[in-house]
């Protein structure tokens, strides 16, 4: 099978393009940073490209002889050039539109567990916004059959290099190892581990599973508290004073809600 990763050289990305060529597949990744895939060109069937992804010309060069298209494209916070609405929704429509022109049978679409048109971060009303545009009608005056598309909604993906216990890794070093997270015993994140994302991901490429959005998680539900201590940490304390509790948010003032 032939298959183009948008976002092959990320957290996710990178893992999923492993097993894939691993698995005898050829995978095609476009990059704008090669010294991003280094672990990536030692796989003989991967196929990297510096290409704008953004570019609708360019994607349909990227996706021909294609048979499945996956879209691991995302951001955590906007930066010039690179709103929410650019990387999310625009891209996908984008993505969706060559996939169609180049005839790919199967797009499989990251978007965000609790994404929602009313939700309240732009994060994820941008994912809610994505999901719409992949599911408009088709445009009749094209002559390739629409492709398959999968949505698929991930919780917080907890493994090597992901960003959320390597965020809180940073933040102990910039404040000494004492680290105030405000209601951390009581607020629950849903995460669900890598190597169960690989697997749900892959099998979602080859067409082993039913292609119709899905929420994926493992419904496990733990406290910041607890993905601190599954970190590593050896001791953490919660200090629930006001003035305390808010400074996770001024040392990161701009992080979506991006957890449900």
């Amino acid at each position: 099978m032939n298959v183009c990763v948008l976002g092959g050289s990320g957290f996710v990305g990178t893992e999923l393009v492993t097993r894939l060529a691993l698995a005898g597949h050829w995978v095609r990744v476009p990059t704008r940073n090669l010294a991003r895939t280094e672990r990536l060109r030692v796989l003989d069937t991967v196929e990297l490209r510096v290409a704008n992804v953004h570019e609708p010309r360019i994607l349909s060069q990227l996706f021909s002889g294609c048979d499945a298209v996956v879209n691991l494209v995302g951001i955590l916070n906007p930066r010039r050039g690179a709103s929410f609405d650019a990387v999310h929704t625009e891209l996908a429509a984008k993505a969706m539109a060559a996939a169609r022109t180049a005839g790919v049978r199967r797009v499989l679409h990251m978007s965000a567990l609790g994404a929602d048109a009313h939700a309240p971060s732009r994060y994820l009303r941008s994912k809610a916004a994505a999901e719409a545009r992949l599911r408009a009608a088709p445009r009749p005056e094209l002559s390739h059959a629409d492709p398959a598309v999968t949505i698929f909604r991930p919780s917080v993906i907890f493994g090597p290099r992901d960003s959320l216990t390597n965020r809180f890794a940073g933040l102990l070093r910039l404040t000494l190892g004492c680290l105030p997270l405000a209601r951390a015993r009581a607020l629950p994140c849903r995460i669900v581990p890598l190597p169960d994302t690989l697997a749900r991901l892959q099998g979602l490429v080859m067409g082993l599973l039913p292609g119709k959005p899905f929420s994926l998680d493992n419904f496990r539900s733990l406290t910041l508290d607890s993905v601190c201590r599954e970190d590593g940490c050896r001791r953490l304390g919660i200090t629930p004073r006001p003035m305390l509790a808010v400074l996770p948010t001024y040392l990161e003032p701009r992080r979506p809600a991006a957890f449900a």
